[in-house]
């Protein structure tokens, strides 16, 4: 039995479950539609170029149910339905899916939660993603506490991470963490291998496919979220440094690589007047080989990370591009990145906020053919609740190719765009 199917069967069970024992229980209903439209977005079917156009609608129905039986048990599960249709195409795909089924218990000093759950190991940027796993936070005295996380990856792949916090004052928090990302399942091989291997990246002059992975990438971050002055500062960072087995097929090949990479993410916002908000970004992310003839990368690894901040240049069908320098997913960019970037934020009435983002995108190691620039990206976002159970959403991308994206011919793709809108409701 796999994951999948062992997790609704969990759901089934505490969905019959209160119809026969006495708790309280609350049912709960969200509902979302959302039409997006993409144009010159990468073509993943035929791996030919950026000229994909598509429009669909989504909607998805997420039923949840809280189960309570005593003060200290409690019982999470919600389900996501979705149904999309493409206009290009006037095709429909339907699918459901298990986002949460856990069960948590809330002692005097400590909390403990085991099931499907969301996890967000390394603030995001190590693993984002709702999995089977184990998760417990110890509270101290003060606002400080300790958290363990045991998270299922893929396979028999887990991460596991411990983190301390101090919260020094309201919307402040201070953090330090560690994580350990075991790869038993070939995970690592077949992100590189889907998004090609920049600049022959670990076979030389040899291009294989890679057919499997195996090895230990340990994290060791710090993040802050605090007020100086007039000035609120989220700021993180994390080393990585491990070592993993990669194998080829055909020929048969086995290679040790040594990871040793960071990742650093900084914003500084200020507030310009009662409405309006400014804030400076930087994201960088190490990539490239080392120059040394040393089994060595700087590539920053993950299995599941969240997407950062721009709309079309994070989106999974960036990319690969097809060429030799084919870099992207989102747990590998092979070059990495380096993204300084300037935010505004206008806030006219209370829950409705307008934001608008520029963001200049780099390889932080620039691949053989000189290539220096990813290119830039225009974002803008809109959100809006009403009514106490309505939220209507809307976001635009607009994101300008340079020069790591030029053909033989000495042509850049025409822009990637992408529109989205949307209502949810709740019940």
């Amino acid at each position: 039995m796999n994951v999948k199917s062992f997790a609704w069967m969990v759901f089934l069970f505490f969905l019959v479950l209160p119809l026969f024992c006495r708790a309280e229980t609350r049912y709960g209903l969200e509902l979302s539609d959302i039409v997006l439209t993409q144009e010159n977005i990468y073509d993943t079917e035929t791996l030919a170029d950026f000229g994909k156009k598509e429009r669909n609608n989504t909607v998805v129905v997420s039923p949840f149910l809280e189960y309570t039986p005593s003060d200290k048990l409690s019982v999470y599960l919600q389900s996501d339905l979705f149904w999309v249709h493409y206009f290009e195409t006037h095709e429909d795909e339907a699918d459901a899916d298990l986002s949460s089924a856990f069960v948590g218990y809330q002692g005097k000093m400590a909390r403990v939660f085991a099931g499907f759950q969301p996890f967000s190991i390394g603030r995001g940027f190590i693993l984002d993603d709702s999995t089977p796993g184990l998760a417990l936070d110890f509270d101290f005295k003060g606002s400080s506490g300790l958290s363990l996380r045991a998270a299922h990856v893929e396979g028999a792949s887990t991460v596991y991470a411990a983190s301390v916090h101090t919260e020094p004052g309201l919307f402040e928090n201070i953090e330090l963490f560690g994580a350990v990302y075991h790869d038993t399942d070939d995970i690592t091989a077949s992100l590189l291998d889907a998004f090609y291997v920049w600049n022959s990246l670990l076979w030389g002059t040899r291009v294989a496919p890679l057919t499997s992975s195996h090895g230990d990438l340990y994290y060791l971050g710090v993040g802050a979220d605090v007020f100086v002055g007039n000035f609120f500062i989220k700021a993180s960072g994390i080393l990585q440094k491990g070592t993993l087995t990669f194998a080829t097929e055909t020929p048969k090949m086995t290679r040790d690589i040594d990871f040793t990479s960071f990742l650093t993410d900084l914003e500084i916002s200020r507030n310009i007047s009662d409405t309006w908000s400014v804030s400076g970004l930087l994201f960088i992310r190490s990539g490239g080989r080392s120059e040394s003839d040393k089994l060595e990368n700087h590539t920053f690894v993950t299995p599941k990370p969240m997407g950062y901040r721009p709309q079309v240049f994070s989106n999974d069908q960036f990319g690969p591009y097809l060429n030799e320098s084919g870099f992207y997913s989102q747990g590998i960019v092979i070059p990495g990145l380096v993204s300084p970037g300037l935010s505004l934020s206008w806030t006219p009435v209370e829950k409705l906020m307008l934001k608008t983002t520029l963001t200049l995108l780099y390889p932080y190691s620039e691949p053989g053919d000189g290539a220096s620039f990813y290119g830039w990206e225009g974002d803008f976002s809109l959100s809006y609740s009403f009514a106490k159970r309505w939220d209507i959403l809307a976001e635009a991308g607009y994101f300008r190719h340079g020069d790591f994206f030029i053909d033989d011919n000495g042509n850049t793709p025409d822009p990637s765009i992408r529109v989205l809108a949307g209502v949810k409701v709740s019940y």
